[in-house]
């Protein structure tokens, strides 16, 4: 005897592989992303620096361009002489003024190898790429279990009303 699945069954397991498709590789990534993090935290040593300069990069881009200032950080490691590098991450205005004090963490085995010591710098990327992919199983999460306590026909029936 073969058992025939109901039309609603299909149409979830379609959304579903739908969500999972659009979801997953954002969640992924988000989790490869927070696991690099992590890591680095782990191996790198953290040192306070100084902010010595923003640097004003302009960028082009077709048509138009846009610029933003880069910090320029100063830090000691532990066991060498002071060290400058310019962060990755630039802004408009300024995120940080000539002057203000910051955490780095830097490779050890390359002094050169630092970065901002900061949530924004460090998790924000993580943190909003796996929420962009766990966004759209939250939703079928929440659409079909209402369906489940609502009865499917009901739902259905308040939607058409």
């Amino acid at each position: 005897m073969t058992s025939r699945r109901s039309p609603l069954s299909s149409f979830h397991t379609i959304v579903f592989i739908i969500l999972l498709v659009a979801g997953g590789p954002f969640l992924l990534i988000g989790l490869s992303e927070a696991n690099q993090t992590r890591q680095t935290i782990d191996t790198f040593v953290s040192a306070r620096g100084t902010v010595v300069d923003n640097i004003y990069q302009l960028q082009n881009e077709g048509d138009s361009s846009s610029g933003a200032y880069y910090p320029v950080i100063e830090f000691k490691p532990n066991d060498g002489p002071a060290t400058r590098f310019t962060d990755g991450v630039g802004a408009l205005p300024p995120d940080y003024e000539v002057g203000a004090q910051v955490e780095v963490l830097y490779n050890p085995a390359d002094v050169h190898d630092a970065q901002l010591n900061s949530w924004m710098r460090l998790w924000f990327a993580p943190t909003l790429l796996a929420g962009i992919g766990v966004v759209p199983a939250s939703i079928y999460l929440l659409v079909f279990a209402t369906i489940r306590l609502r009865g499917s026909r009901g739902i259905f029936h308040s939607f058409l009303k």
